[in-house]
């Protein structure tokens, strides 16, 4: 492929791969960075929080040594919002995600699963 950049011509090789491929991933990289991996919320946590089918997701699994755990979430917390951008489903959230840099403090909107009571909490990237 051939590109404009700063007014000179570039040549680059580009490899053109499948999106399971790239969501794999995209979905490793949210595990280092956060420590945790997310699934789509089941139809009974969708009614027993009254929520939309495309909004939140749930925490599945946490490392021990992650910054979601050391910030206080447990399994089964739902995570609804990071910065101020809502979280629309697992794609949306991988998305957010993978934008926040190395050593930012993201904030996050949560939803305890034990109580379900909402609130924001500042995680460290890494």
């Amino acid at each position: 492929m051939t590109i404009l950049r700063n007014g000179k011509k570039e040549e680059m090789m580009v490899k053109i791969g499948n999106l399971e491929a790239s969501a794999k991933i995209m979905a490793a990289a949210v595990k280092d960075r956060l420590g945790a991996e997310v699934r789509v919320l089941t139809t009974q946590e969708l009614e027993k929080y009254g929520l939309n089918e495309n909004q939140g997701v749930a925490i599945g699994w946490l490392d021990p040594k992650g910054p979601l755990h050391g910030a206080g979430f447990e399994v089964g917390d739902l995570i609804l919002g990071i910065n101020n951008q809502p979280v629309a489903g697992v794609d949306s959230f991988v998305q957010l995600v993978t934008a926040l840099k190395p050593n930012e403090k993201a904030s996050i909107l949560a939803l305890d699963h034990k109580s379900g009571n909402t609130g924001t909490v500042l995680v460290m990237v890494r």
